[in-house]
C-alpha cells in the first residue's frame, strides 16, 4: 500500500507540473502578428516594407507582418485583437528623406567650393514612423513588442544616419552642432500604446486572476450545492427537481459572488469598470461555469471533480500567452478549447477595451452554447437509472 501511495504521489506531481510548468516551458516569442501601414505610398516606404517582411518571412520569425491599407482598418483591427502591434510609416517619410539628402548635397558643394550654405539654417525634418503597441490585447506580448519595437526603430534610423555621416566624412564636410540632430536621427520613430493597460490592473493579470476566481467560485458553489441535494435524494441520481433547484441555488450564489468580489476589488484598490457592467459579465460567466461544473458532477459524481481540476490547472497554464507562442499540444490540443480562454477574452474587452472589441459577442456565444448544453444534460441526468 505504501508503494501504491508513493506512486500516485508522483503521478499527482507529475501531472500538476506538466499542467502548470509545461505549457510556460515551451513558449516561444514567435509569429507576433504585427500589422505594416505604408501612409506614404512611395517606392522608398514600400522598399522598406519589402525589406521587413523578408527580415521576419522566415517560419520562426519573431514577428508575422501583414500589410493594412489604412489607419482607419488598423484601428478596427486593433479592436477586433486581429493584430497585437503594427508599424505604420508616416505620410511624406520618402519627401522628408530626399530633403535630407538635397540638404547634405548642398553641404558638400559649399564645403568643396569653400562658400557659405544658403540653406544652413533650413535644416530638413525627420521622416517619421510609428510604431503601435496593442497592449491591452495580451500584456506579455506588449512588454516584448515595446522592446522590439523601440530597437526596430533605433537600427533603421542608425542605418541612415550612418550613410549621411559616411557621406560627409568622405568629403571631410565639417558639422555644426545645429546639424546634429537629423544627421544622429534623420528619421524620428515613436512607440503608441493602443488600448493601454490600466494602472492597478496588477500588471494585466487581473483579467486572468478574475477568470481563475469565476472558475473557482462555480467549482466551490457546485460541489456544494450537489452534496447538499445528494443527501436529500439519497442517491447519486438527482431528480429534475433536484436539479432546477441546483439550477436556482447557484444562480442566487453567483450574483452574491459578483456583488462581494465588486466590493473586494473596490477595497484592494483594483480598477474596475462600472458596477452593473462587471457584475452582469461575472454572473455571466461564473453561472456558465457553474452549469459546466454542475453538469460533470450529476453525471459522475465526485469522479469527475479531479477532471474540473485538470482542466482548470491545464486552462490557467496557457492563458498567458497568445496562441501563436504555444506548442502545438498546448495550442491545439487545450487553449483552442478550454472555457476560461472565453471568459478571459469577455473580462479583458470589459478593462481594456470599454466592450468596443467584437470579440467579445463570440465569446459569449460559444459559453451561451456550452452553458445551454449543459443544462440539458444537466436535466437528462435525471432519467438514469438509480442503482
Amino acid at each position: 500500500m505504501y508503494w501504491l501511495y508513493l506512486l500516485l504521489v508522483a503521478v499527482v506531481i507529475a501531472i500538476f507540473s506538466f499542467a502548470m510548468v509545461g505549457s510556460r516551458s515551451t513558449v516561444k516569442v514567435q509569429q507576433i502578428p504585427v500589422a505594416v501601414v505604408d501612409l506614404d505610398h512611395s517606392t522608398t516606404s514600400q522598399q522598406i516594407v519589402k525589406r521587413l517582411k523578408n527580415q521576419f518571412k522566415d517560419d520562426d520569425a519573431t514577428l508575422k507582418l501583414t500589410t493594412v491599407k489604412s489607419q482607419k482598418q488598423l484601428t478596427k483591427d486593433f479592436n477586433h485583437k486581429k493584430y497585437y502591434g503594427a508599424i505604420v510609416i508616416k505620410k511624406d517619410f520618402a519627401k522628408n528623406l530626399a530633403s535630407q539628402t538635397q540638404y547634405l548635397q548642398s553641404m558638400v558643394i559649399a564645403a568643396k567650393t569653400s562658400t557659405t550654405n544658403a540653406n544652413a539654417a533650413n535644416l530638413p525634418q525627420q521622416a517619421g514612423i510609428d510604431f503601435q503597441v496593442n497592449a491591452g490585447a495580451n500584456a506579455t506580448v506588449s512588454s516584448a513588442l515595446t522592446t522590439a519595437f523601440t530597437k526596430m526603430g533605433q537600427a533603421l534610423s542608425t542605418r541612415i544616419s550612418q550613410q549621411e555621416l559616411s557621406v560627409l566624412t568622405q568629403n571631410n564636410v565639417s558639422v555644426a552642432t545645429s546639424q546634429l540632430s537629423f544627421l544622429t536621427s534623420p528619421i524620428k520613430t515613436t512607440v503608441k500604446t493602443v488600448h493601454p493597460i490600466k494602472d492597478k490592473t496588477i500588471s494585466g493579470m487581473l483579467p486572468l486572476l478574475i477568470t481563475a476566481i469565476s472558475w473557482m467560485a462555480g467549482l466551490i458553489t457546485s460541489i456544494l450545492l450537489w452534496r447538499e441535494h445528494k443527501k436529500m435524494s439519497g442517491h447519486d441520481v438527482l431528480s429534475a427537481k433536484s436539479i432546477t433547484g441546483q439550477i436556482l441555488g447557484g444562480g442566487l450564489v453567483t450574483i452574491v459572488t459578483s456583488v462581494v468580489f465588486y466590493g473586494l476589488g473596490l477595497a484592494l484598490d483594483l480598477y474596475l469598470p462600472n458596477f452593473w457592467i462587471f457584475v452582469a459579465n461575472f454572473i455571466g460567466i461564473t453561472f456558465i461555469f457553474y452549469l459546466i461544473q454542475a453538469c460533470v458532477l450529476d453525471w459522475f459524481g465526485m469522479k469527475g471533480w479531479p477532471l474540473l481540476i485538470l482542466v482548470w490547472l491545464f486552462g490557467m497554464g496557457t492563458m498567458s500567452y497568445i496562441p501563436e507562442m504555444l506548442s502545438g499540444f498546448y495550442r491545439y490540443g487545450i487553449y483552442s478549447w478550454v472555457p476560461m480562454r472565453f471568459a478571459m477574452d469577455i473580462y479583458n474587452n470589459m478593462l481594456y477595451y470599454a466592450n468596443v472589441a467584437s470579440t467579445s459577442a463570440q465569446s459569449w456565444l460559444i459559453l451561451g452554447c456550452v452553458g445551454g448544453a449543459s443544462l440539458i444534460l444537466m436535466y437528462l441526468s435525471s432519467l438514469r437509472k438509480v442503482k
